[in-house]
Order: structure tokens, then sequence, then C-alpha cells
């Protein structure tokens, strides 16, 4: 899990936006061309130097956009750097982080069958002490105590002690351990329903209206310690449209996501089919700068290829051992 701190200088040197995290200070910025900066008290993986024509951005490492311009008129203009700002990328300490587990099958209807299937392959047996899941695009809030989901949604955490096996799947229904035995003949691992004896309930904000949308929706399975000011992104998907991405560019020290609008998308599942995860890369997902606990940017996988439509939803059915996961004590 990593946090981006930065400080903004300007082509002229003068010092724009201090960070009340200001552990990266920019202390130089000379004729020759040359930044500087001090890292103070944290430990820092890497830094990018970023560029922008504006203190409002949008901000780039790359000079793509400056090379290969095509004769499209007699004058022609671009934006240049004005504003450079270091981005520093913090590993915390502590021992409640989590691997890079990852969403892999999901069913949005029949209200009984909808259910969540959480893989991992990480190499490593996963707490899951405070990792999350939510399906709507304001869940990020919950570090300020605010963004409740809606009664159509919810924002849920595994109970604490919770762990999930290396190469093992997790079942969560979204309604009663029971409804779902009656679609699957078997019990979910989880569910939202905490009068069902059936499985253990998740914990937290659940909409008594709670549903998957038809025709499109997003997930995200999420960390968050409790104490940090920020959220870290563990897995995101997202079908039918670009209607409920999620983006928190410009929000707080996150990185910016993928521009929901150019957010690619999964086909929507029909009746008694599923969305299942073909790939584990996660395709063309940005893998660095990004919001994740990785770093990645898990709003720029290309969805409509890494994941397909199946006609046999099958939760869990990849699963070994049979127990899935356990409590520790």
């Amino acid at each position: 899990m990593k946090t981006a701190m930065y400080l903004t200088l300007s082509l002229a040197g003068i010092l724009f936006l201090p960070q009340s995290r200001g552990e990266v200070e920019i202390t130089s910025f000379t004729g020759d061309g040359v930044i500087t900066w001090t890292q103070g008290t944290n430990t820092i993986s890497s830094y990018t130097v970023e560029w922008a024509s504006s203190l409002d951005g949008p901000w780039s490492n790359s000079w793509d956009s400056l090379a290969d311009i095509a004769p499209t008129n007699t004058q022609m203009s671009a934006p240049v750097p004005l504003y450079y700002r270091v981005v520093g990328k913090q590993t915390p300490t502590g021992t409640n982080k989590v691997g890079h587990l990852f969403l892999s099958e999901v069913v949005v209807t029949t209200t009984d069958a909808e259910f969540v299937e959480i893989y991992n392959n990480t190499g490593t047996n996963q707490p899951l002490d405070n990792v999350y899941l939510a399906d709507y695009n304001t869940y990020y809030m919950i570090t300020e105590g605010s963004g409740s989901p809606s009664v159509t949604d919810f924002r849920v955490r595994f109970p604490s002690g919770t762990e999930i096996a290396d190469q093992a799947r997790i079942v969560v229904s979204l309604h009663s351990a029971t409804n779902f035995h009656s679609v699957y003949a078997s019990y979910p691992d989880f569910d939202l329903d905490a009068a069902d004896i059936n499985a253990p309930a998740m914990e937290g904000e659940i909409g008594a209206s709670r549903s998957l949308s038809n025709g499109g929706e997003m997930l995200v399975l999420f960390f968050w310690d409790g104490v940090d000011n920020r959220v870290y992104d563990i897995d995101y998907l997202l079908w039918g449209s670009t209607t409920h991405a999620m983006d928190k560019t410009g929000v707080g020290t996150y990185l910016n996501d993928t521009a929901a609008a150019s957010q690619d998308y999964g086909t929507a599942p029909a009746v008694d089919k599923s969305l299942v995860r073909t790939d584990m890369s996660e395709g063309t997902e940005t893998k660095t700068f990004g919001n994740g606990v990785s770093g990645h940017d898990e709003t720029s996988e290309n969805f409509s290829t890494t994941w397909e439509v199946s006609d046999t939803p099958s939760p869990a059915s990849a699963v070994t051992p049979k127990r899935r996961f356990r409590r520790r004590p």
C-alpha cells in the first residue's frame, strides 16, 4: 500500500501548494534545469517528477503528447511544462496489509443468485481484516465517516480474524445463505444477512434493498485500516456502462484514476449467467502510479477483454482445499 506525497514548483522557481503531509520538500530548481528535493522522515520506495501546463493539471510524466504532433492547421499549439512536482510513493509499515486479491466471478441476476467471488493468487494466505467490498463509487469517503450507501447498495467488511488461503476462493452471497442455497444447492462462505445462521455475515452498511444493477454497475474490493486518510483499491470491476465508474482524481492525496468516461467495461451478464475473470494479469492495466495496494491503477483495466460471460455460474468451483477460509485465533 502506497501513499503519494508531493510539492509543486513553477518553472520560475516559485513554490506552490505545500501539502499538510509535507514529507517531500522541493528545495531548489536551478537555472541549469536541475530540480532538488528532500525526503523527510518517511521511507519512500520511488519518486516521479511530473509536469503540467497549469497548476490544475492534468499532471504527466510522459512526453508523448509533445511528440509526433500531426499538422492540422497553419497555426498549431500544445501544452508545455510550466509547473513541476515530485511524487513520492511510500510503503507504510504495519501488520494489517493485504496482497493483491482478485474479484473472480460475479452474478447480478436473479436476486437470490447474486454473489461475488474473491480469489487469492498471491502465493500466501492473506488476512482479510480491514478488507471491504462495496458497489458504489463514493465508497472511499469511509475515511471521513461519510459516503454511506444508498438503500440499494452496500459497503461491508470481513469479520475480524478472517483470512483466505492461497489459491482459494471465497464466495459472498449478497442476500441470505438460505436463498443462495436454493439456487446453487450449497452455502456461501459469507452473506449479507445477519439473521441467517447458515453463513457468517459480512459487517458494515447494508442497504435494505441492496442488489447489483443488471444493466451496469461497479464493484470494488478495498483496504482501509480505520486510521489512514485514504483507502487502497485491491480490485475493481465495471460492467454495462461507465455510468457508475469510480474516479478519485483530485481527492485528497489520491493519485489520478482513469477518467470515468474513458474506462473500459465488461459485458452485463443476463439471467442465469455470470461474469468471470479470465485474465489474472489484468490485461493492459497500468501497473504504476495508481491507488491500488500494489500501486496499480485498478480503473485502467480493459475489462471487456479480461472478463467474459459464462453460461454456467460456478461459485468457488475451483476451490482446493475445500475449506476456503479460516478464523485466526
